[in-house]
């Protein structure tokens, strides 16, 4: 659950079953407070939260990488994308024609990577992320994704 400054009441943000979660939807120079409610199987909230939450100030907000796909006959698919400020890293996403979820394919520092396991006659669609220095990802990306046919 997320209040921007000035907001008196916090507005859920996502319901999750994992331990972590990005809030994306953020503006340079505001400061939002977070705090987590525990929910049953039911959906209604259950026990204590912590009301005064964590105030976290946003400066570098890091913006998605602009990237291009290109399936080369002999040498694999070739992503290339722009140098993000703020990015340590980057993870190249990849997923297969009929799969719903990106799997991570490489962490690299650089701005080209290419796909050699990508099979001829497959479709794919890929995805580039920025990572911070302790490996957690930052800002935002194409959800989407560049879907081509090696």
């Amino acid at each position: 659950m997320r209040k921007a400054e000035g907001e008196s009441k916090y507005t859920a943000l996502a319901k999750i079953t994992g331990n972590m979660y990005t809030d994306t939807n953020v503006e340079n120079g505001k400061t939002y407070t977070y705090t987590i409610r525990c929910m049953d199987e039911t959906g209604a909230y259950i026990g204590m939260y912590d009301t005064a939450g964590k105030a976290v100030a946003v400066s570098g907000v890091v913006s998605a990488p602009v990237f291009t796909v290109d399936p080369t006959p002999n040498k694999g698919v070739v992503i290339s994308w722009n140098a993000v400020d703020g990015a340590a890293k980057y993870r190249i996403m990849r997923k297969a024609e009929g799969e719903t979820k990106f799997t991570a394919l490489a962490k690299i520092t650089g701005t080209t990577y290419t796909d050699k396991t990508a099979e001829a006659g497959k479709t794919y669609t890929y995805t580039v992320r920025c990572m911070d220095a302790s490996n957690l990802y930052v800002g935002s990306y194409d959800k989407v994704g560049i879907t081509i046919t090696r």
